[in-house]
């Protein structure tokens, strides 16, 4: 697919370049075309190590400095959880399917709770842009300095009113998950997405009797 990329701007008759001769805002587009989006959802059926790298972020360091984010950006993780009680290992074994250096690397994060409503959180030095797009289809939207969090109901009987205050809960959870970390950066950790889910499991039974007279 590079090769087919750069024969489109340059002609078969002119000198061939490389890519990293290209400049460099047309070099991240050709980035973005390689990596679309892709969703990874975790099951006891998901294969170790689901996520290998593409040969091309092995080429050179320039290349990987800048195609790596934009490979990691594109993919969205979700870790489901069937029931409130569902045992914190369990959850740690799914996501313990992906190392934890690509864990740390992986910017979207998605929590399906029972079937009732969807947690999604995105890690961004600049939340707000992709936010408004994010949060344009409804549900409870809360933005951070560096992240926001989006909910949205799966059932007609999960308010409005419940998804805007339940995304402010998780937005307060994940910011003092990353200021917990000892090494500073923009990243959740295997440990940090289980503490995320039993947060989850731990006050959504709760808040959905408060505000919805559901019981789960």
């Amino acid at each position: 697919m590079l090769t087919y990329f750069l024969n489109l701007l340059f002609p078969k008759s002119a000198p061939q370049p490389t890519l990293l001769s290209l400049p460099p805002e047309t070099r991240l587009n050709i980035y973005t075309t390689l990596f679309p989006p892709l969703k990874l959802h975790l099951t006891p059926l998901t294969p170790s190590n689901p996520l290998p790298e593409p040969p091309i972020l092995h080429t050179t360091s320039l290349l990987r400095s800048e195609a790596l984010p934009i490979f990691y950006s594109a993919i969205e993780v979700h870790i489901p959880t069937f029931h409130r009680t569902t045992p914190p290992e369990r959850v740690g074994v799914l996501i313990g399917k992906i190392p934890e250096g690509q864990i740390k690397q992986i910017r979207r994060f998605v929590v399906p709770w029972t079937l009732r409503f969807e947690v999604t959180v995105q890690l961004s030095p600049n939340p707000w842009r992709r936010a408004q797009s994010d949060g344009a289809d409804g549900g409870g939207l809360a933005v951070g300095e560096k992240h926001y969090v989006v909910v949205r109901s799966m059932r007609a009987n999960i308010s409005e009113e419940f998804c805007e205050k339940f995304t402010e809960a998780v937005l307060t959870w994940i910011e003092d998950l990353l200021e917990s970390h000892e090494e500073k950066g923009l990243y959740l950790n295997a440990k940090d997405l289980c503490s995320l889910v039993a947060n989850i499991n731990r006050h959504a039974p709760t808040m959905l009797r408060q505000v919805c007279g559901i019981s789960v």
